[in-house]
Formats: C-alpha cells, sequence, structure tokens
C-alpha cells in the first residue's frame, strides 16, 4: 500500500497525542497518520512531534509551532527527499534549510536570505520566528507582485538579449520587493510623530547630517537663505539625519520647518533608518531633494535611488575628495557617486577643478558629465571697504590668523612646523575645534617658546577680531573651495594657501601666495617672509583678491547657478 511506503517519512508523528488532541480521530478508528496526511493537515490541526531523541530540540518545537513547515508538502515539492533516511521536518532542518529549500507554500528560505543580508549564516526559517515577525520582516514575496511582475517581464522579454539572455529573471524569488508597509508599533509611531512635523505645502528637502558650525553647513545655510528668497520659506524643509547635533541651527531663519530625523531614530540600526528615512520621503514626495553630506541619504541615493528618483527629483553636492589614514580615498564622491549619479537630476560642486578631476576619475559618459554644475559659494562675511582700512599693520613682525578645523586634512601638523620655525617676530592664533586627538597632537607638536595662542572653537568668522592680524594661513592638504579662506579674502588679507582643490581658482600670483610643494614649511616661511618686508605689497593683493571674491562669489551668482532649467530651485 502506498501509505506504508510513507510511514518512515513521519518518524517523527506522535500518533497517541494526535489521538489525544482529536478525540473525534479517536472515536472514528481511523489510523491516526493517514488522517493527519488526508485530512488534517488540509484542516490545519496541529502534526504532533514526539518528545524524545532529535524531535525533542526546541528548534524542531519551533519549527512545527509556526505553522510554516508542511511535511506532505515539502514531500511533493522536493520528491527526493522520500528516499532519503530522514523525516521531512530532520531533513529540511539538517539539510533543506541550507539548499534553498522552503519550509511550507508560505515561507521562501532562498528569497527571505536576499532581502535580509544581515542574517547570512543563520536559519531564516528560526530567524523569521524569534525576530524577524516581531521587526516586521516579510517571509515570502507579495504573490500578487510576483505574478505581475512575471506577466510585465514575459510581455516585453523579446525586446533586447539583456532580458531575454538574462536566467535571473527567471527565477523571481530573488526578485527585490520593497515593501513601504510599516514594520512594527515604533517605527509607525516615529513615523506618524516626524510626518505631523511637515506641511503639505513643503516642495524642497535639504538633507543633511547635522548642522553645526563647519565648511559643509554653510553650504546648508546658503542653499536655505537662497530658496527662501526664491521659492519661499513655508516651502522648504530641513531634514537631519545622521546625527543629533544642532549647535549651529542659530545661522536658519526661525521659521524654517527642521526635521531631527537623526534625534527620533536614535538606537535604530543604520538600515532600521534607511527606511524610516525612504517612507518619508514616499509618503510626501517633495518635488525636490538635495543631500549636503549626509551618509546615509547617500546610501539611500545609492541603492535605493532609482526607485525614490520616480517621485521626486534627486540632487547631491560633493566638495572634494576625502583620504583616511592610510591615505587611500573614501568620500562620498568616490564611494557612492558612481552607483548614485544615474538617479542624479544635478551634482553641485563649488569649484571647476574638482568636477573635471572627479569626471574624468569616474569615468562617467558625456550625458552623466553633464549633470555636474560649479555652484560657487557666496562670502557670507559682511565687510566694507572702510572697514577694511581700520585692520592694524603690525609694524613689527607678523601676528598671523590660521583658522579652520584642526584635522588632518588641514594639515595640523604641517602648521605646526611652520610656527616652530617662523621669526620670534612672528604671532600665530589658531582658531577652530576638532577631534580631541588632533588637538592634543598638534600641542605636543610645538616648540616650548612657540609664540601661539590656540582659541578652539568660533561661531562664524566675521565675530573673530580680524582686526588684530596682518595675514591670513591655510595649510590644507585637500579642499574644495573653503569658506574661510573666501571670508579672509573678502576682508582684504594678504593670504598665503597650498594649491589644492579649487583653491587656485581663488588665490592667484597677484592677488595673494599660492603654494605649490603645499606639504613643505619652507615656501609659506618665504611667503610670510615676503609679506612682512613688503606690507604695502601685501595689502594691494589683499585689496584685489577681496575685489575678485567680491565679483566671482556673489549671492545672485551663487542663485543664477542653481535655479536655471532642472536645478534645485528651478
Amino acid at each position: 500500500m502506498w501509505f506504508s511506503k510513507k510511514i518512515k517519512h513521519y518518524k517523527d508523528f506522535d500518533a497517541q497525542k494526535y489521538l489525544l488532541q482529536n478525540p473525534d480521530v479517536a472515536k472514528s478508528g481511523v489510523d491516526p497518520l493517514e488522517h493527519f496526511v488526508n485530512h488534517g493537515s488540509k484542516e490545519g490541526r496541529e502534526y504532533p512531534v514526539k518528545a524524545r531523541d532529535s524531535y525533542a530540540d526546541p528548534e524542531y518545537i519551533r519549527v512545527i509551532k509556526s505553522g510554516f513547515f508542511d511535511p506532505e508538502w515539502y514531500l511533493s515539492t522536493y520528491p527526493d527527499v522520500r528516499f532519503c533516511e530522514q523525516g521531512p521536518l530532520e531533513h529540511f532542518m539538517e539539510f533543506g534549510v541550507w539548499e534553498g529549500r522552503d519550509p511550507g507554500p508560505n515561507f521562501s528560505t532562498s528569497w527571505y536570505l536576499e532581502q535580509y543580508p544581515d542574517i547570512r549564516g543563520q536559519n531564516p526559517l528560526l530567524h523569521y520566528i524569534d525576530h524577524g515577525k516581531r521587526e516586521g520582516r516579510i517571509p515570502a514575496p507579495p504573490r500578487n507582485g510576483v505574478e505581475t511582475a512575471k506577466r510585465v517581464f514575459e510581455s516585453i522579454m523579446d525586446l533586447d538579449p539583456a532580458l531575454y539572455g538574462n536566467e535571473r529573471f527567471h527565477w523571481f524569488k530573488g526578485v527585490a520587493f520593497y515593501d513601504s508597509r510599516t514594520r512594527s508599533t515604533n517605527e509607525k509611531a516615529i513615523l506618524r510623530n516626524l510626518l505631523g512635523k511637515l506641511t503639505p505645502d513643503i516642495t524642497h528637502f535639504v538633507m543633511a547630517p547635522w548642522i553645526l558650525r563647519s565648511g559643509a553647513d554653510i553650504v546648508v545655510a546658503n542653499v536655505i537663505e537662497s530658496a527662501a528668497k526664491i521659492v519661499g520659506i513655508r516651502r522648504i524643509a530641513l531634514i537631519i539625519v545622521d546625527y543629533d547635533r544642532m549647535e549651529g541651527l542659530e545661522w536658519l531663519p526661525e521659521e524654517l520647518t527642521v526635521l531631527n530625523v537623526a534625534n527620533a531614530t536614535e538606537g535604530l540600526s543604520p538600515e532600521e533608518k534607511l527606511l524610516i528615512i525612504e517612507k518619508i520621503l514616499l509618503a510626501t514626495r517633495p518635488d525636490k531633494c538635495l543631500n549636503v553630506n549626509s551618509g546615509l541619504t547617500w546610501d539611500l541615493f545609492r541603492d535605493r535611488g532609482k526607485a525614490v528618483s520616480l517621485y521626486s527629483n534627486l540632487y547631491a553636492c560633493v566638495f572634494c575628495r576625502d583620504y583616511n589614514h592610510r591615505n587611500a580615498p573614501m568620500g562620498y564622491a568616490d564611494t557612492h557617486l558612481r552607483d548614485a549619479i544615474p538617479w542624479l537630476t544635478k551634482v553641485y560642486l563649488d569649484n571647476a577643478t574638482f568636477k573635471d578631476e572627479i569626471i574624468a576619475h569616474l569615468g562617467l559618459l558625456p550625458d552623466e558629465g553633464s549633470k555636474f554644475h560649479v555652484a560657487k559659494q557666496p562670502v557670507r562675511i559682511n565687510v566694507h571697504k572702510q572697514d577694511r582700512k581700520r585692520r592694524v599693520v603690525h609694524n613689527l613682525g607678523l601676528n598671523i590668523l590660521w583658522a579652520s578645523r584642526i584635522a588632518k586634512q588641514k594639515n595640523y601638523k604641517l602648521l605646526a612646523e611652520i610656527i616652530n620655525r617662523s621669526p620670534s617676530s612672528y604671532s600665530f592664533s589658531v582658531w577652530g575645534s576638532g577631534d580631541q586627538n588632533c588637538i592634543q597632537e598638534f600641542k605636543n607638536l610645538l616648540k616650548p617658546m612657540a609664540k601661539v595662542t590656540i582659541h578652539g572653537p568660533y561661531a562664524s568668522f566675521d565675530t573673530l577680531p580680524l582686526e588684530d592680524y596682518d595675514a591670513f594661513l591655510y595649510t590644507s592638504l585637500w579642499d574644495g573651495t573653503p569658506n574661510a579662506l573666501l571670508e579672509a579674502s573678502a576682508f582684504a588679507f594678504p593670504v598665503v594657501a597650498s594649491n589644492v582643490g579649487g583653491i587656485a581658482e581663488v588665490i592667484s600670483p597677484d592677488r595673494g601666495w599660492l603654494i605649490d610643494d603645499f606639504d613643505d614649511p619652507e615656501p609659506y616661511l618665504r611667503a610670510l617672509a615676503e609679506i612682512g618686508r613688503d606690507k604695502t605689497g601685501a595689502r594691494d593683493k589683499g585689496s584685489r583678491l577681496a575685489e575678485f571674491v567680491s565679483a566671482n562669489h556673489s549671492r545672485a551668482q551663487f542663485e543664477e547657478a542653481i535655479s536655471g532649467a532642472n536645478h534645485f530651485l528651478d
């Protein structure tokens, strides 16, 4: 009899327990296993497991109780299992799950692994039972979605060899699905709180990692100031994405809508935060979304930009390449831009030098390169000519200003060398914040008799005692067009700066001192000595520099650069 041959596949079946659980079966006199196979499994009756040997393992019990394992379905779907020594459950747990087999029609092993790569190495079904269900993860692809995808693909597959030659399209379990539903009560509460702060008339999002007082934050402030003028302040929202830091909020209009996603999602994983950001964009569908240095937003543009760009125009700013402690490129222009560029409408840079460099470096096609646009940052410092004349020029020696972040990028080690080798008639004022380790190393590098004062962070460049200084020194290793340098230029300082990034588009021999050998202290010292010898000539260079910056870094030019067709302020 066929049924007797199948009994070995149900050796974990507890017939006595089944009869106790189902007195109607016991009363009928029907064999309990035969009843379960022919009727009970279809009626949703529980499959009782013998509490002995491996079947007493709590993992086996959890799988059975979950309702996802269907032994009859498993055997009919994978008939080769009938010839194994194991029963269907034991085979699935020991072998089948690692072979990508499904426990039943309502759970997809391979799909779950592809959708949630963070659980690799774990039993997908056990992960869903123990964690995934509570986290709102999906056990199998939406059936209607799969069928729709199949029909669409079959209708177009003959159009291109890339379609009909791709075997992956024939296996739709592996197709990625984006599920916009909330996955937990906590996620729903976070979204309700955040979305409740956005009004329907907001059309422009500016995404930032934080709002501090750094160069990128000045870009955020510039964009918002221009957007408020052109499209109206009520149509703009600043989204704080990565870190709950708001020290620079005073730079922004009080009536600006600020959405602190970083604070609301504190404690969530990066993937969970990413889903929150994506759902905010999906729910609000802003016309324009500009990313200014937010790492999570770069992840979104790179990984899900194709979907997000269907309902919002995406924009991004890149300023320069960044480097890690091994001097390997690690900035967003290197790590994210190439994959994100197909979904971006425009990419803004503050200098043409980096534009040419990054297009060539990434090997972009002409249509991709055409998305890059230089938008020179406007100078925010408001200094009139008569104010410049009030600045004291010290007859004996030089009082030199250095203002930036104390970080590897700004080459504080070189700055220490310059200070240590300077004549005793020079004094230095170092302004800026930074990592405490960098600040301490900088202090350790200074000689005991060095004439230097380390002042710490400052609110904005124009709050510094600028009239006390004779020259501005800038020692960066890599950069775009730094705002501190622009503001020093607007104040008509004689400027000595490293020739990196877009600095040569501002400083030239007739309006400053541009250092080509920028990692050697000697050229900087020679330039400072020239300023000390010819202070009248140095003042003239500073005046020409101020006029150049006033003409080439105006608010009007900036707004024109980001307001054309298809631009952020179109």
